[in-house]
């Protein structure tokens, strides 16, 4: 990730992903009463949220990376431009 702030946040969603997993598994497991089933639900869809949340964010830092790349490719093969341009104007001088 480019920014510490986007791998903070990363991470931050990780574990915080890894927490309401745990949660579940422990909902789950005392799943015999109302309110338990009831808040292994809320785990569950929470869960799902981050997991798709930290799909984007990794989906987000793959465009940026490529991107990047691209645009170096780019200022690389103009560079290059340019000193052929020069050669060939050296030479017919």
């Amino acid at each position: 990730m480019r920014f510490y702030g986007q791998q903070r946040l990363f991470e931050l969603t990780t574990s915080e992903l890894e927490r309401y997993r745990e949660k579940t598994r422990e909902l789950d497991y005392c799943a015999e009463r109302p309110e338990k089933r009831l808040l292994a639900e809320e785990c569950r869809e929470m869960v799902t949220e981050l997991e798709q949340r930290k799909n984007r964010m990794l989906a987000s830092a793959i465009r940026r990376r490529q991107r990047e790349e691209i645009e170096h490719a780019l200022d690389e093969a103009e560079i290059d431009a340019e000193e052929i341009i020069r050669e060939l104007e050296g030479e017919s001088a």
